[in-house]
């Protein structure tokens, strides 16, 4: 068994973690979430695919999404003809040697419901999951335009403010990969709550956004932001659970 660490996947690995997913999908009847995108990794450069190999063969698969200079999201495959060998142990380990030379404290493994990945993860007698919806727009919507209400955005559109007679009501931000956009940290001002104001900055995002496939996540218990987003196009199309460990 040969443990790999790199922030680039070439064309061939790239292609092996594709059957892995595929096999694991296909296995556990699971979606197969992953984190592909080291281009938005908060750390550049950071090692954040590890795989595994056997006699060539890549049979697990790691990686690692760092969205702040504090926290991370762990995502993790093992074929199933290749399980109960520490595989997933040994490649965890070696991401933790990895993050504890980073000011990353809060990890967060992230599992689908009922997945093998989850019920290792219970078995072990972690803390409860924070369970989190993946929305995606739905494009036969025709967001609502409303004129009084202006966007201001800064860092190539990656930090949107709400503004309305010059006064800012909230903000949002975006990450931007190929053909994607995910929205996140949207936010009102606790002065300017309750008035619908949120449902209007993601109405106008959604208008500013020129992307094929829109996304964004929000905490299941959150209902009040589920159903803003619901009446805005989002549909939910995947459930995650976050378990959280410290570092």
């Amino acid at each position: 068994m040969e443990i790999f660490c790199t922030n680039k996947l070439n064309q061939s690995i790239n292609e092996q973690v594709s059957n892995l997913l595929d096999i694991c999908k296909q296995y556990e009847n699971i979606n197969g979430c992953v984190f592909l995108e080291d281009d938005i990794n908060y750390i550049q450069d950071f090692p954040c695919y590890i795989y595994c190999t056997i006699s060539d063969v890549l049979v697990g698969f790691l990686s690692i999404f760092i969205p702040d200079d504090t926290s991370c999201e762990i995502y993790a495959y093992v074929h199933p003809n290749y399980r109960n060998r520490h595989i997933f142990t040994s490649m965890y380990d070696k991401a933790l040697n990895l993050l504890k030379a980073t000011t990353i404290s809060d990890i967060q493994i992230v599992c689908e419901p009922n997945s093998t990945g989850e019920q290792m993860l219970l078995s072990k007698e972690c803390s409860n999951p924070i369970c989190e919806c993946m929305m995606k727009f739905n494009h036969s919507y025709c967001p609502e335009t409303h004129n009084d209400f202006s966007l201001i955005p800064y860092d190539n559109n990656t930090y949107i403010e709400l503004t309305y007679n010059n006064i800012i009501l909230g903000h949002c931000r975006i990450d931007y990969t190929k053909n994607c956009a995910t929205i996140y940290d949207v936010e009102i001002y606790e002065e300017n709550r309750g008035k619908g104001y949120s449902k209007i900055l993601i109405n106008l995002v959604l208008n500013h956004i020129k992307k094929s496939s829109i996304v964004l996540h929000v905490t299941a218990s959150n209902t009040n932001a589920l159903r803003a987003y619901t009446s805005c196009g989002f549909e939910i199309i995947d459930e995650l659970h976050f378990y959280t460990i410290s570092l």
